[in-house]
């Protein structure tokens, strides 16, 4: 029959380790998860078009990559009856 002091010692040294070690990676993957989460490549975006330091209009783009949104923002740069919008997103 195997000793209490016996079993205690198997207990550290295998039991106990892997416990503390579960808790090391799952607070490793939450955290990574959390920052993960924070800089997703989509984000909200809105496009102000202004002119003479005025905004003149206003949109929202809504959840997409940056690229896409400058694009889709430039495009209303226009000019109207002498008047040049310029756009830009934030």
């Amino acid at each position: 029959m195997i000793s209490t002091s016996k079993i205690n010692k198997l207990n550290s040294l295998f039991i106990q380790p892997n416990i503390e070690m579960k808790k090391v990676i799952y607070s490793a993957v939450i955290v990574s998860l959390c920052i993960l989460s924070t800089t997703s490549c989509k984000k909200y975006y809105r496009c102000n078009c202004s002119y003479n330091n005025k905004v003149v209009f206003t949109k929202d783009l809504g959840g997409q990559y940056e690229t896409k949104a400058q694009e889709e923002c430039s495009s209303y740069d226009t000019t109207i009856v002498g008047e040049v919008w310029n756009c830009s997103i934030y």
